[in-house]
């Protein structure tokens, strides 16, 4: 499997700890594999794509202007390697994910990446009324530009950390305690006043009923710190803020071939500096999904949604959005999921001197795509997607419209 990664992968090094580490679990994994203990799952994948406006620009004007000709598309090649492993020991189940990927453009060769994923957790448990999870993930990839279309290579880095606690205190009963910590760091000093790091809790009651229909209370707080703000930015967007939420969810089963998911929330969102961009609103989302035969299956939701957002006449959006994802299956090797999304953005949150002045920014997005997925062995899988993105904004030089074309191959051993 090293010798793989050094061939697909020849600009990345690996640490002697790491090495030795994935040396141990090779060597441990036939004995532990044969005892039904250990599961480890290498893969290689390949993914070949073309999309005509890559960094979501205006027209050719635009490109023109920032690019020094009007070439707005270009075509990649993603490779990568990686592993899932599953050791379980008692009760304990101890989870590792690696993920190693390399990204060559055609033509925009400066957004050339060489990106990576890891995540550890243990899933644990106590007697039969106590479990939980632990983990850490890290990822490390390039900054898409939906909502900056500025044409540099921006590498991002996102650290994870959670902590869960569950109490089934009842056949029908559980508490649901958990903390969450993320950590986002951009590469580019120009994206720095953008690091953010959150600090999540959240509590909740579940009761899940015999036919396995769910209700549920949930708490949750998030405080979010941005350490790099200079004067400027903190002035504009602040350099902290909270938001919480109070939640009433839903899970219901009205039949083997119907499922409903329902989330009702009250959102608020507060900033210290200025009272002006508080909020506070109702969010929910209400999902379907319907499957009339075993070929054909249909999932519909609609959304309203609170969320921060980096933006000079804005600090947070309301966003409301329909979507339809039909699937159709029609062997067992082959399956034709379609989807189509509307979704309406108004930017919201004057960020004070501002106020009264800039007219607030709304934007309409519609996405449609289509995959066709093919199966020819366990193994292996493939698929082809299309997908089309238009976006309509009031504010200047923010709408575009972009198609994309998706081959990937992927080998599991």
């Amino acid at each position: 499997m090293d010798v793989l990664v050094i061939r697909v992968f020849p600009s990345l090094q690996v640490s002697p700890i790491n090495a030795a580490v994935c040396l141990s679990l090779m060597a441990a994994a036939p004995q532990l594999y044969a005892e039904g203990m250990f599961d480890i799952k290498p893969y290689v994948a390949a993914t070949a794509s073309y999309d005509d406006n890559v960094f979501r620009l205006t027209d050719k004007a635009e490109a023109s202007a920032l690019l020094g000709n009007d070439a707005m598309g270009d075509s990649t090649r993603l490779t990568e390697a990686g592993l899932d492993a599953d050791w379980k020991i008692s009760q304990q189940t101890l989870r590792l994910a690696l993920n190693l990927n390399q990204s060559r453009y055609n033509r925009f060769d400066f957004l050339d990446n060489d990106g990576h994923s890891a995540r550890l957790s243990w899933d644990w448990s106590l007697g039969s009324h106590l479990s939980g999870q632990i983990s850490t993930s890290e990822s490390l990839a390039m900054a898409g530009f939906n909502e900056v279309n500025n044409p540099v290579l921006n590498e991002r880095t996102t650290r994870q950390r959670l902590y869960s606690f569950n109490w089934n205190f009842h056949p029908s009963w559980r508490l649901h305690l958990q903390r969450d910590e993320t950590m986002q760091e951009n590469g580019l000093a120009t994206f720095r006043s953008s690091d953010r790091e959150d600090i999540a809790h959240e509590a909740a009651i579940q009761f899940t009923s015999s036919a396995g229909n769910l209700l549920a209370l949930t708490m949750r707080q998030v405080d979010s710190e941005y350490p790099f703000r200079d004067n400027f930015a903190a002035t504009v967007f602040g350099n902290s803020n909270q938001q919480r939420d109070l939640a009433f969810n839903a899970v219901w089963k009205p039949s083997g071939k119907t499922r409903l998911n329902a989330r009702l929330a009250r959102v608020e969102r507060t900033y210290e500096e200025l009272d002006q961009r508080n909020v506070s609103a109702v969010a929910g989302r209400l999902e379907a999904t319907w499957q009339p035969t075993g070929k054909t299956s249909v999932a519909m939701s609609v959304v309203r949604d609170i969320y921060a957002v980096d933006d000079i006449a804005a600090t947070y959006v309301q966003s409301d959005s329909v979507s339809i994802t039909p699937t159709w299956a029609p062997t067992a090797k082959v399956t034709v999921p379609a989807r189509a999304l509307f979704e309406k953005r108004n930017y919201q949150g004057d960020p004070g001197f501002l106020l009264g002045v800039s007219p607030e920014r709304e934007d309409k997005m519609k996405i449609v795509g289509l995959t066709v997925g093919y199966t020819p062995h366990e193994k292996v899988e493939t698929q082809l997607s299309w997908q089309k993105q238009s976006r309509t904004s009031s504010g200047t030089g923010n709408g575009y419209d972009a198609n994309a074309l998706n081959f990937n191959l992927r080998v599991n051993y």
